[in-house]
């Protein structure tokens, strides 16, 4: 504050300057505890699923850290805060009650990925509860961040991992032959003659993606220039990664070639990734700092990049203790309100209908003969399904349909039916060909059958294959459509029953794909009629 001279209206050389600091009380600090505490306990199951992602996934690995670089992020805007007053949001308790809905539709989805979101958005909403939208404004980006951290739903990462395993793939193979070295790219296998090299998912960039996406964006958020260079420094990361990675897999190509497979294994295969990985973070740093000259930037690089030193505050700089504003405390009564009745208010008793078991399954359909399978303990402990069937059916002419159905009574989070597009790339084969089918003279609730159509490839070996989603009378080609429909039949019909059916059959060299479609789809007319008996509409 300036006082004036009542003469002459100058500012007195004895005046102060005078500056209001907004902090929380200590009630305030009080509260916001017992809500992050309290708020992690229905959040509990998906928290721990979280943290076994962000321990035993490379892809996620960068997890780790970042609640606390988030935490960080916020300390460094201190100052920002201090300045502005703390007046709460009505805003946020909104976002508070639209978090506590997710985490119910995850738990009926079976889908951990919503009930990460819902925490995430639990926490926004206590934050903006707390200190108004122009403070929020603050830190929003490092709330951002923040949802680097949760993983994307299998399915969809396995299809990023493949599209990247195939771009690699081919621009691995235009390295190679800039040597001069003779090679054929057959799938995601690189035949050099005497050697052949698998681009398998560890190998398709997608463990790194993530970390440099994150790396790209705490760069651009610690930049203080243009915001089109934030902009492009952040989106680089995707660019890089794909050239760095297929960089990589060409030079593993030209060793192998030159001094033999064991360049492509052990030691020399990790240190590789690990010093593309650093050498992508240098280029982007380095790509920051071109970006930085460009454009007639008036800010030196320490200025422009990096934390701000902390401010001076001026004499007379006074702090004002801001007690729990309404918002907040009525969202941190909502939380606990929502903590109690998860204790105590359950959710209806699932149905499950009748159903013969996969044992009393046909041994013969379609004129073939059934050769039934047992699948090891270790991959029934990763599916967790209550009933399946693994059997292939052999005819007079020796092909082969094979057929599985895996059958789940319920579907909660952190169990529910596996997609062929995540399992198969983990296997090793990669779908060169994918789309859908209608198969005449088959129908499901009434409806006609649409399957997933898949050329899968491993190697030389190549196989065609039909699977669909069969849920409570409906068949179900789309991954999102299941969960979607898990939601809508476990809120209205308490029932998330439902089974994976898929039917496969080899393609020899030189066999006619006419002939395999024309198999699986007389083979799903035959025990069409007989399905309803195990998988119930």
């Amino acid at each position: 504050m300036t006082t004036m001279n009542s003469q002459t209206g100058a500012a007195s050389p004895t005046d102060t300057v005078s500056l209001r600091l907004w902090r929380p009380s200590v009630v305030t600090w009080l509260l916001l505890g017992i809500a992050l505490l309290v708020s992690a306990w229905p959040f509990m199951e998906s928290l721990a699923w979280l943290w076994e992602s962000w321990s035993g996934s490379e892809e996620y690995s960068h997890g780790v850290i970042m609640p606390l670089l988030t935490v960080f992020l916020i300390w460094t805007r201190r100052e920002q805060l201090e300045e502005t007053r703390l007046g709460g949001s009505w805003a946020g308790v909104v976002l508070v009650v639209v978090a506590c809905l997710l985490y119910a539709a995850g738990r009926l989805a079976a889908l951990h990925v919503i009930d990460n979101l819902g925490f995430w958005l639990l926490l926004c909403g206590i934050a903006l509860a707390m200190t108004g939208l122009q403070a929020f404004r603050i830190i929003a980006l490092p709330m951002v961040l923040l949802l680097l951290a949760i993983p994307l739903p299998t399915f969809f990462l396995n299809n990023i991992s493949s599209t990247l395993q195939t771009w690699s793939s081919q621009l691995g193979v235009a390295v190679i032959r800039f040597f001069g070295i003779s090679v054929l790219l057959l799938g995601n296998v690189i035949d050099l003659g005497q050697y052949k090299l698998e681009v398998a998912e560890a190998c398709s960039g997608v463990r790194y993606l993530f970390p440099l996406v994150t790396i790209g964006m705490l760069m651009a958020y610690l930049y203080h220039g243009a915001w089109w260079k934030r902009v492009v420094i952040a989106l680089s990361s995707l660019p890089l990664t794909l050239l760095m990675n297929s960089l990589r897999i060409g030079s593993i190509g030209v060793m192998v070639d030159r001094w033999g497979p064991s360049l492509a294994e052990g030691f020399v295969h990790e240190f590789q990734g690990w010093a593309m990985f650093m050498l992508t973070g240098a280029l982007m740093l380095g790509l920051l700092g071109l970006l930085h000259r460009m454009g007639g930037a008036t800010m030196s690089w320490r200025e422009a990049f990096g934390i701000p030193p902390p401010a001076v505050r001026p004499p007379g700089t006074s702090v004002t203790a801001v007690p729990p504003p309404r918002p907040f405390v009525v969202s941190v009564v909502i939380i606990c309100l929502v903590a109690v009745l998860g204790e105590f208010v359950h959710a209806p008793k699932p149905v499950h209908p009748a159903r013969q078991a996969f044992v009393n399954f046909p041994d013969r359909i379609d004129g073939r003969d059934g050769r039934r399978q047992g699948m090891n303990a270790e991959f029934l402990d990763a599916l967790q399904l209550d009933d399946y069937l693994l059997s292939d059916y052999v005819g007079a002419d020796a092909t082969v349909v094979g057929l599985y159905m895996a059958y789940y009574n319920d579907q909660q989070t952190g169990r529910s039916v596996h997609s062929p597009k995540s399992c198969l790339p983990g296997g090793g084969w990669v779908m060169t060909q994918f789309g859908q089918r209608r198969i005449d003279n088959v129908s499901i609730g009434g409806h006609p059958l649409y399957v997933n159509r898949a050329i899968i490839e491993l190697g030389n070996d190549r196989q065609l294959v039909y699977y669909w989603f069969q849920q409570r009378g409906r068949s179900i080609t789309s991954e999102f459509s299941v969960k979607w429909y898990l939601l809508q039949d476990g809120l209205l019909r308490h029932r998330t029953d439902g089974a994976l059916v898929r039917v496969i059959t080899p393609l020899p060299v030189g066999s006619d794909l006419a002939a395999g479609d024309a198999r699986l789809a007389s083979f799903i007319r035959a025990m069409g009629s007989s399905l309803p008996d195990y998988v119930p509409n």
